[in-house]
């Protein structure tokens, strides 16, 4: 595997990482590619992800102590549902 879509737990930030475009975490190492920061990823299948999410957002709900993250965790969720479709076509 080289290449992969990450995405942040609770920021809206997501990308796309490889070969020909590495990433650059502004943590003074440079741009870098999925092979060489993958030690530093938590990988899991996307339908796993998509759940873990699934039970944050439930937990933040039910406690009402995250309500200006809900927003931002559910349109995540959403935008792992389209790479899922993506895939799957």
């Amino acid at each position: 595997m080289s290449k992969g879509w990450c995405t942040y737990t609770v920021s809206d930030k997501e990308f796309y990482i490889d070969d020909d475009h590495p990433y650059d975490f502004n943590d003074g190492k440079g741009p870098q590619t999925w092979w060489a920061l993958r030690p530093t990823f938590v990988q899991v299948p996307a339908p796993t992800w998509a759940k873990v999410k699934e039970f944050i957002i439930k937990v933040c709900k039910q406690s009402g102590k995250c309500d200006k993250d809900v927003a931002s965790w559910e349109r995540k969720t959403q935008a792992i549902d389209k790479q899922l479709g993506e895939k799957a076509q």
